[in-house]
């Protein structure tokens, strides 16, 4: 077990080497899992000094840790979108469209990593959106539908939009003027 000196010192090293997000992601989905705490702690360490994914205990080991709780069936905890040396630039920043649509892009996509997204709060939300299935739900009926131009606003913007009549007419009078010095 680690002590509060050895927590502070990880998390001081991971924070250094931009590891802490992953760290505390690998942590909370142990506990998720119905690891104690301290056992979620100690398995997202090794894994961390591993350098590979945590594995949730099997159910007698977990058993023995706290008697009084139930656990759950086990499984190995699926971090491998979270666990990578690939981090965000927490500096960069997007538009609310541009977000919308690397989470709309990116739902399904299971070799998506951190890097990939314009920014921390797109990361953040894809991996909210990934996990909870209602809130995939509320994305698709909600937040999506909104980021749909209207076809007022499709109309507004292929009236802006050079259709190359201005071009052609340039060339065609080109054409003529050349013609013309060609057959004088």
């Amino acid at each position: 077990m680690l002590d509060c000196k050895q927590k502070a010192h990880l998390r001081r090293k991971l924070k250094a080497e931009d590891r802490w997000d992953e760290f505390v992601d690998n942590r909370e989905r142990l506990k998720q899992k119905s690891i104690p705490p301290e056992k979620a702690w100690e398995l997202a360490y090794e894994a961390y000094k591993k350098n590979t994914v945590p594995e949730v205990p099997d159910a007698p080991a977990a058993a023995k840790e706290k008697p009084s709780s139930p656990q759950k069936e086990s499984s190995i905890v699926d971090l491998s979108k979270q666990f990578t040396r690939d981090f965000l630039d927490a500096t960069r920043n997007a538009s609310i469209t541009e977000i919308v649509n690397f989470v709309f892009n990116s739902i399904d996509i299971p070799t998506v990593r951190p890097k990939d997204a314009p920014c921390a709060g797109a990361w953040s939300l894809l991996q909210a959106v990934q996990r909870d299935e209602q809130l995939k739900y509320q994305f698709y009926t909600s937040v999506w539908p909104r980021m749909i131009p209207s076809k007022s606003e499709l109309e507004k913007m292929t009236a802006y939009q050079d259709d190359g009549r201005e071009e052609l007419s340039v060339i065609e009078r080109l054409q003529r003027e050349f013609k013309k010095e060609k057959g004088t």
